[in-house]
């Protein structure tokens, strides 16, 4: 129910700069509507990720610990709750992303195959925020499937990060 007007993004990465690989990811977004359709007042966000990893990779497996910083600010037209037009966050996020991979001469009906057993750890721990304040403009839950049981956070879009610690196999 919101317009972006406007919205502005910008990325940067850097792979393999002495081993670790790294990214900025940073959002600046106006969201406008009716407060009598939305019933929450219209804000100016500021969204940064930052992150820093180090992939080790195999021929039989890999191991990539990461480091998250998740930050973002809101600028309200609106008291809040607490009398405030403004709220903010900032939360880390540590994960250990491990597999390896075994391979084997198989023959299937005289088919000559590789066949593969690649067993995968993911462990993800976010610490508790109150986020409580914070408005909801482009968040929801991810769905669970297979390409979302191996991510750091729980929701797709900016205003909240899912407080975890799991370990998924």
């Amino acid at each position: 129910p919101y317009d972006r007007v406007p919205q502005l993004t910008a990325r940067y990465a850097l792979a393999n700069a002495g081993g670790f690989d790294a990214s900025a990811d940073v959002d600046f977004t106006q969201f406008d509507s009716d407060r009598t359709r939305t019933l929450q007042p219209n804000a100016q966000r500021v969204y940064s990720l930052l992150q820093v990893s180090r992939p080790v990779l195999g021929a039989a497996g890999f191991l990539i610990p990461k480091l998250q910083l998740h930050a973002v600010a809101y600028q309200l037209d609106a008291d809040l709750s607490n009398g405030t037009r403004t709220t903010d966050s900032v939360v880390p996020t540590f994960s250990l992303d491990s597999g390896l991979v075994f391979e084997r001469d198989a023959h299937i009906f005289g088919t000559a195959l590789i066949q593969t057993l690649e067993p995968r750890a993911f462990y993800v721990h976010t610490p508790y925020r109150n986020q409580s304040l914070q408005p909801n403009y482009d968040t929801g839950v991810n769905d669970f499937n297979w390409a979302t049981i191996f991510t750091e956070n729980n929701f797709v879009g900016h205003d909240k990060i899912s407080d975890n610690n799991l370990l998924t196999l």
